[in-house]
């Protein structure tokens, strides 16, 4: 901070110069109010070198997010219609084709690709722990991939018996070509007891 002393000042130099010259260097405003500056002193090239290092990580953190709530969505998707398959599949007993028509319950009700989601139906005894889901799948199982594609016969229900109902979709994790969980599955298993 400048010392005044009379008609001189001393500057940050330490040396004493007129008062009137001080004041003018300090002074840069235009008419305007707006400070000038020389040419060649813009920040317009630093503000771009910190973009262009910065967007990449905010696209991939973006993109990241976009596709998790896709993935997560799937899986809710998924969970709903093969809770509601088991359901179906629960109160069939007695039907003519009940595997048939919880395969079709599921198709329809559902934004899933059909040609990706893959069912399996089986039933276990009373008393009895249903298997956890296997490749291949359990002995007895009913496969449904569309109303075209199905292996395996579907159980007789009986009473008091449970029934299972398994889905599994594939899930898409690639972000900006880079993919971060190959292989990924979406699994749902829903137990019921037949009625």
């Amino acid at each position: 901070m400048p010392v005044e002393s009379g008609h001189l000042t001393m500057s940050s130099l330490k040396k004493w110069i007129p008062l009137s010259r001080a004041r003018s260097r300090t002074s840069f405003r235009a008419i305007g109010g707006q400070r000038r500056t020389r040419a060649g002193c813009a920040d317009g090239g630093q503000a771009a070198v910190e973009m262009a290092l910065v967007l990449p990580v905010l696209l991939l953190i973006l993109f990241g997010i976009l596709k998790f709530g896709v993935v997560y969505s799937n899986y809710i998707e998924l969970t709903n219609v093969v809770d509601s398959g088991a359901r179906q599949l629960a109160i069939e007993r007695g039907q003519q084709y009940p595997c048939t028509d919880t395969g079709n319950l599921i198709d329809n009700s559902t934004s899933l690709s059909g040609s990706q989601l893959l069912v399996t139906m089986y039933q276990t005894a009373p008393g009895i722990t249903p298997p956890a889901p296997t490749n291949p799948t359990p002995v007895g199982a009913y496969t449904w991939e569309t109303a075209s594609t199905t292996t395996g016969t579907c159980p007789t229900l009986s009473s008091g018996s449970s029934v299972t109902v398994n889905g599994t979709y594939p899930c898409d994790l690639k972000i900006l070509g880079f993919d971060v969980y190959p292989g990924c599955t979406l699994s749902v298993t829903v137990t019921e007891d037949v009625e």
